[in-house]
């Protein structure tokens, strides 16, 4: 089969193009490759903009190489939210008045202007609360020994292997009963050890999807898809539905401290995270960290002037691990091994 080839210009601008963010997307096209199809020209079809190629690449985790694309197969569009409904603005006609009748007085009742306390750190919350949510609703994922055991994904009602968002789909999770929701999840293998730690810190666990139980037949269930963060398949591990990042930290601590955490994988096992990309620390809550908290992430080689150096936003912790976020103030990437620096 024909290998499809993304463009040159493309191809030399992958290590110079930081993804900006991505609006939430709770629905995805799926299509089949054509003859002549690459992920710019598909950004340009479905999206209006050829540099959104990396948006698509996110949410399909199996095309390992952005620049190999093969006819046939099928790729996962994701579709941003409808923009809000325009507001219509009525207009009041002026009142009619005869000749020589004076206009109607307008009074006012003066109002006491209000005094709002330190508004900066309400809209700072809010926006590091929206960002936790636009994460979850593409997945976070997390590095953990604690595999899920709920059960397994079969295949679609149609046949298939894979499937989507509203899609029937048939599983094995014993006990559950209709109206159960069940999250999706997918183990990615053993995280590498880093050389300076000496153990793996565990498996790369991703979040794939949220089914809900619509009927049970003996040992096995339908259910049908409520959420899909990439495409479900065949084996997908069954387990709680994933928890909903909340901002916990302090957001006005800023004390200079740090936390011995290191990056010890990132999202889909890619080696390297840009901006708006999820990575993994080997450590968690018990060490400190917490929903919301930002830090500095550098390269452990290197002197203080010649480090790379990214800003990473805390996701979502468990007692041991956490999820993070490189942020837009990122100019570098961030790879397994580099290290949390002063909180920000």
């Amino acid at each position: 089969m024909k290998k499809t080839i993304l463009t040159a210009a493309l191809i030399a601008s992958v290590a110079f193009i930081s993804p900006g963010p991505q609006a939430a997307a709770e629905e995805f096209i799926r299509h089949q490759v054509q003859e002549g199809d690459n992920l710019w020209s598909l950004s340009e079809q479905y999206l209006s903009d050829p540099g959104r190629w990396l948006d698509i690449w996110q949410v399909n985790p199996e095309l390992t190489n952005p620049h190999w694309i093969y006819p046939g197969q099928f790729v996962l569009i994701p579709l941003p939210p409808p923009p809000p409904p325009r507001e219509e603005v009525v207009i009041k006609p002026p009142p009619i008045v005869s000749p020589g009748e004076a206009l109607p007085m307008q009074v006012t009742t003066p109002t006491r202007p209000v005094v709002e306390v330190e508004p900066e750190v309400d809209e700072r919350r809010d926006a590091v609360a929206a960002e936790l949510a636009r994460q979850y609703n593409r997945g976070i994922g997390m590095v953990t020994w604690d595999l899920p055991t709920g059960g397994q994904v079969l295949g679609s009602a149609v046949g298939w292997h894979h499937a989507a968002g509203q899609e029937t789909i048939l599983i094995e999770a014993p006990g559950a009963q209709p109206g159960q929701r069940l999250g999706i999840y997918r183990d990615l293998g053993r995280v590498a050890a880093q050389r300076y730690l000496g153990k793996s810190p565990g498996h790369l666990l991703a979040d794939v999807g949220i089914v809900e139980v619509i009927k049970a037949e003996g040992g096995k269930q339908r259910a049908v898809v409520e959420r899909a963060f990439t495409e479900i398949k065949q084996g997908d591990l069954l387990g709680p539905v994933p928890p909903k990042p909340e901002v916990t930290a302090g957001l006005l601590e800023k004390d200079a401290y740090t936390i011995p955490a290191t990056v010890v994988a990132v999202k889909h096992h890619r080696m390297t995270a840009a901006s708006d990309n999820v990575v993994y620390l080997d450590r968690g809550e018990n060490h400190g960290l917490a929903p919301g908290q930002t830090f500095s992430a550098h390269s452990p080689d290197g002197g203080e002037g010649l480090r790379r150096r990214a800003e990473l936003l805390i996701l979502l912790v468990t007692p041991e691990r956490s999820a993070a976020l490189v942020t837009s103030a990122s100019n570098n990437h961030v790879r397994p091994g580099d290290l949390l620096g002063q909180v920000r």
